[in-house]
């Protein structure tokens, strides 16, 4: 499971999707190692469905089981 924000306000944001409740969607990991400190800044709550997101910024999330499988994009198998 993938869910893509996309937030091209200047302000953060938190989006709601209750439908999303109890999913552990976390930041896909090239994110959350980012030179860039605002998209590791995004983050999902599974507890209400939130999903925080820092302005002018597109964030990935990705279920638990996925983010932990070895990735190409990394040189790792």
């Amino acid at each position: 499971r993938i869910a893509v924000v996309f937030n091209a306000t200047q302000q953060d944001i938190a989006l709601a999707q209750p439908e999303l409740m109890g999913t552990p969607l976390v930041l896909h990991p090239v994110q959350l190692h980012s030179a860039d400190p605002r998209v590791r800044q995004a983050r999902f709550d599974a507890s209400n469905g939130i999903f925080h997101v820092p302005g002018r910024t597109t964030a990935v999330f990705v279920a638990v089981d996925a983010a932990a499988k070895p990735s190409v994009m990394n040189g790792k198998r």
